[in-house]
């Protein structure tokens, strides 16, 4: 379904005034083109005039971008330019509820000194540049988990089809999710405050210039869907742990739940691919610095004003009652 719809989408890009309309779904159903290209990670087909291109590492619940796959993918990108035939292109992953889970953990952690790591992360940012600057429309067709590198290459794609994804997600984690507000997401698509791409989102953004202004239009957005604090736990100090403690309880759920094998992978991924402070060297390591009773107490006492989005869960409760780090 995802497929189809970025699929018409595109032609109407391409066929009509240029310009990209989402509303509804393609119905007939999506057959492969007979150019299916074999490689790897990344198989492509041709439908018309647009490419259809599918992620599916192997042996590998998540899409992740390993140097392989990024080998792969720039590939079938210079022959997609390079294509007569070819006037735009959608992006899809063919992993269930995973669209790429961000760059490859064990690509970061074999590197043995912090030029690797840099020289890692220059790669990748050449591959997103280029793409932001295609000649021919390259659609995200999101479905799923979709965070840091993954989320930049979709962010560098002309077009992201995702909106439903923040509704979909809400549901299927009910009361975890809460505390944000999905009008306001709606709201700024509706106006067209699509980010970085249509130069508005929350904040101004100008081509050829680093700095960049508050949008003054989203004053009447945030100020329709304001909630009123609650001054008990509200103060400065209150506010950065609100935010940090959520996110450290949901890296434990993580890990907890075995989609991460180790502390480590967390940290290195929170770090690299979410922009976790790297000074705090990750949510669990901070976990093992703050100590896990005072994160749990932290949690219990948000948890009593706002809800069960701070419900701390079993494993840093079990950590706290052990006195247990995750390093020893």
């Amino acid at each position: 379904m995802v497929a189809s719809r970025a699929i018409g989408c595109l032609r109407r890009f391409t066929n009509a005034s240029r310009t990209l309309h989402c509303s509804g779904y393609i119905s007939r159903n999506f057959t492969s083109s007979s150019a299916l290209l074999a490689r790897t990670h990344i198989n492509y087909g041709i439908k018309e005039d647009v490419a259809v291109i599918r992620i599916n590492s192997p042996n590998s619940k998540v899409n992740t971008l390993n140097k392989e796959l990024q080998s792969e993918f720039m590939e079938v990108m210079n022959e997609i330019w390079a294509s007569d035939q070819v006037r735009s292109a959608v992006l899809i992953s063919s992993k269930p509820g995973c669209f790429i889970a961000g760059a490859d953990i064990n690509m970061i952690a074999a590197c043995k000194t912090p030029q690797e790591v840099t020289r890692l992360s220059q790669e990748g940012q050449k591959m997103f540049e280029k793409l932001e600057k295609s000649n021919k429309p390259v659609v995200a067709a999101i479905s799923g988990s979709c965070l840091g590198g993954g989320l930049e290459l979709a962010i560098s794609c002309q077009y992201r089809i995702a909106k439903h994804v923040a509704e979909d997600l809400g549901k299927a984690f009910g009361e975890r999710f809460a505390g944000g507000s999905l009008e306001l997401l709606k709201q700024m698509v509706a106006k067209g405050f699509l980010g970085r791409k249509s130069g508005k989102g929350f904040y101004v953004y100008k081509e050829g210039v680093k700095s960049k202004d508050l949008n003054s239009e989203m004053d009447s957005v945030l100020a329709g869907l304001q909630v009123s604090p609650k001054p008990e736990v509200s103060s400065d100090e209150d506010i950065q742990y609100r935010l940090v403690s959520r996110f450290v309880n949901e890296a434990a759920m993580c890990l907890q739940e075995e989609i991460l094998a180790t502390p480590a992978e967390g940290d290195i991924g929170a770090v690299f691919g979410l922009g976790f402070p790297p000074c705090l060297g990750g949510p669990f390591r901070f976990v093992d610095l703050y100590g896990a009773q005072k994160i749990v107490d932290r949690l219990k006492r948000y948890e009593a004003a706002y809800g069960k989005q701070f419900t701390p869960c079993q494993l840093l409760i079990d950590q706290a009652s052990a006195n247990k780090k995750f390093y020893q």
